[in-house]
């Protein structure tokens, strides 16, 4: 590993050699830690990061919906996440932020509800957000979308809405199936047909200048997806959640993919037949182009979303 990231833990900046937990922890064994992924953005008058307060809350949400309690509140988050940000002397940069029970525990509900709280700043991987090969932001090359036979988790089962580590086995087996495909990125549908999300992404169609995007209740409620909306309404594109079958995808002008550290990923393919033209469409092209405003602090009514480091 080239850079060794800083890492917060339980309210200090610790080496990364210490980041350690036990392999028979309930964490480990069980997947249950909770997690989010944000950024920190080159703004005009600096490094900032994005939507923090949203993400901390839905990891709050998502810690009560496995029974786990937080052991800090959303000013001490915020604090360490500029910390590491700063520490790691990077911009842009990815956070992640991660709530876990670290003890030793052989039995399915854990005795010791002590949680540990640890963070990270890294920069993109050569895969992701603006160095992406294929499908980035900033390419005209799209990426090559299919759908694929793996399912999405069932709401009755887990909690579908909760970032748990538990529940990445399933969009990681999907991502599998696509890559023996040859596709770069899957879609799952849910129990009953309908489309759901992309592998950690979520899914929006274009036709007749409307956009599509399935409706919450089988899928992760996105920041970045929610993001999309509101800039849509900005900009005067009208959205519609709703339940989409496969079919939704025939006839697509544009098909687009969003997630935190890539904002918008557009397909030039679904299921081995191209999307519109293939390349980058204009619906695509106008919110990315108010992304981009927004996230560099020169939208007045959006820089809530920011909050400044230094």
């Amino acid at each position: 590993m080239k850079f060794i990231p800083p890492v917060w833990r339980d309210g200090k900046i610790v080496p990364w050699s210490e980041t350690k937990v036990h392999v028979f922890s309930h964490a480990l064994s069980r997947g249950t830690a909770v997690f989010e992924v944000l950024t920190a953005e080159r703004t005009d008058s600096g490094t900032a990061l994005f939507r923090a307060s949203d993400h901390i809350a839905r990891m709050r949400r998502s810690a009560t919906q496995i029974g786990m309690k937080l052991t800090y509140g959303k000013p001490a988050l915020i604090e360490a996440m500029k910390k590491v940000v700063v520490s790691s002397k990077l911009s842009p940069a990815i956070v992640k932020v991660v709530a876990l029970w670290p003890g030793i525990e052989f039995e399915v509900i854990p005795r010791n509800r002590d949680v540990s709280m640890i963070m990270t700043a890294f920069p993109y991987p050569e895969d992701m957000g603006p160095k992406r090969s294929k499908g980035s932001r900033n390419s005209e090359k799209g990426l090559k979308a299919c759908i694929v036979k793996t399912r999405k988790l069932d709401p009755d089962s887990v909690p579908v809405t909760s970032k748990v580590a538990a529940n990445y086995l399933n969009p990681m087996l999907a991502k599998m199936e696509a890559k023996k495909r040859r596709a770069d990125i899957p879609v799952l549908l849910d129990k009953n047909g309908y489309i759901a999300e992309g592998a950690t992404e979520s899914v929006f169609i274009v036709k007749k200048g409307i956009l599509y995007t399935p409706a919450e209740g089988n899928i992760l409620p996105g920041i970045t997806r929610d993001t999309v909306i509101k800039l849509a309404g900005d900009i005067g594109v009208e959205v519609r959640e709703k339940k989409l079958k496969p079919n939704a995808f025939d006839g697509a002008e544009e098909v687009f993919f969003t997630a935190s550290p890539d904002w918008l990923l557009h397909a030039s393919s679904m299921n081995g037949k191209i999307v519109g033209d293939g390349k980058k469409g204009d619906v695509t092209k106008s919110l990315l182009d108010r992304f981009e405003q927004v996230v560099r602090g020169r939208v007045a009514r959006r820089r809530g979303w920011l909050v400044p480091i230094k």
